[in-house]
């Protein structure tokens, strides 16, 4: 056995260790997830009889055609040198590829996210080209949603630089050379400048705690988001949904209701197996909603959606209802309900990342050079002031 073909065992050894973390990347990663949907349905539209469950073989068959001057590097190469996207589709590949199970929807059912993989089995025929054409969308949706934070980053990335960049040079290089403080002296008798260098040596001792104090906050924030469903109920719905980022996740969740409802609906679903599905793969504080609309089974299905969580938009579908179906009842508000997602989301993202974090910025930094000016002045002979 030479050096390669060590190499590459030892590269299927840690492919087979890292199955697990390549599902979790796949499950988190929708533009991987929507590149396999597109492949399979142009397999699908291309195939003409043959079985989807050779998709597998046959897609990973034309990845290894690349790789032909070399075969025993295949591994090594696709570990190395292609994106983390397309080694983690390989692996997914690969791993469906070797499965026993002989159904393609069960086949994938770990590796893609519950919402997705519903849409998928819902499907009453053996052609699942609706279903694929659903989750694309879902898909493009979801990664939408990530580019639109990697903006918002990149976006606040200026004002957060120049934060540090002037406050680490105003900590570590001048207010030492002009701010004295005395052991002895207490917050009371200090002056502003020597007050801004005891709170920029304090908040240097503690950054750690207080930066993972903080990081436990936020979590806990958006953990409650998600999962506030048991107690203060009312409290939650009728004041704290109206402030983000409760009220932000509250329209998300809104639209999702709407949506998966009518996709699932698209799908063939009764409408009461519709709405269950959307409960079964929602997080606790939505399957509570969705909940509230399964548990009124004395009333017509649309009028089921007018609930205090939906709103408005439960107003328009009961309303709706008395003159179409469910399904087209939900498709008319879809529109509207997306693009007034958006628009609070970027509203929002205006307001925290634009105006506060620079008032929030540039106003610490005019907090700590206008003592020091005052501090340097005093220093000063009087002739020269």
């Amino acid at each position: 056995m030479d050096i390669l073909d060590v190499v590459a065992d030892f590269a299927n050894k840690l492919s087979n260790l890292g199955e697990a973390a390549s599902k979790d990347t796949i499950r988190k990663k929708p533009a991987i997830r929507k590149r396999f949907y597109m492949l399979v349905k142009d397999y699908l539209s291309s195939s003409g009889t043959k079985p989807l469950n050779d998709f597998f073989e046959w897609y990973i068959t034309q990845l290894d055609k690349r790789m032909e001057i070399a075969p025993q590097w295949q591994n090594v190469w696709y570990r190395l040198t292609r994106s983390k996207n397309s080694s983690n589709l390989r692996s997914f590949l690969e791993a469906c590829h070797r499965s026993d199970n002989p159904d393609f929807k069960e086949k994938i059912k770990d590796w893609i996210p519950q919402d997705e993989y519903m849409i998928l089995a819902s499907q009453q025929k053996s052609d699942i080209t609706e279903g694929l054409l659903i989750v694309i969308d879902i898909c493009e949706e979801k990664e939408n949603t990530g580019k639109q934070a990697v903006k918002i980053f990149f976006a606040a990335l200026p004002s957060l630089v120049t934060a540090a960049a002037m406050h680490t040079v105003l900590y570590k290089f001048v207010y030492p050379v002009f701010v004295r403080i005395d052991a002895r002296d207490t917050w009371d008798i200090m002056n502003a400048g020597q007050k801004v260098y005891f709170m920029y040596n304090w908040l240097s001792a503690y950054s750690i705690p207080l930066f993972i104090i903080l990081a436990i906050l936020t979590k806990l924030l958006f953990i409650s988001v998600r999962n506030w469903s048991k107690r203060g109920m009312f409290f939650r719905e009728n004041y704290i949904d109206c402030i983000p980022p409760y009220s932000l996740s509250k329209l998300k969740a809104q639209y999702n209701i709407v949506s998966l409802t009518y996709n699932y609906l698209r799908c063939g679903l009764s409408d009461f197996d519709a709405i269950s599905e959307v409960k079964n793969g929602s997080d606790k504080y939505t399957a509570y909603q969705v909940g509230k609309i399964t548990n009124q089974v004395n009333v017509k299905t649309t009028d089921a959606f007018n609930t205090l969580f939906m709103g408005d938009y439960g107003c328009d579908i009961a309303e709706r209802g008395q003159y179409v179906n469910l399904q087209e009842s939900l498709k008319e508000l879809m529109g509207g309900m997306k693009e007034r997602y958006v628009e609070r989301v970027n509203v929002f993202n205006k307001i925290l990342f634009t105006y506060f974090l620079n008032i929030v910025v540039y106003g610490s930094i005019a907090a700590s050079i206008v003592p020091l000016i005052f501090a340097i002045g005093s220093m000063l002979p009087d002739k020269v002031l």
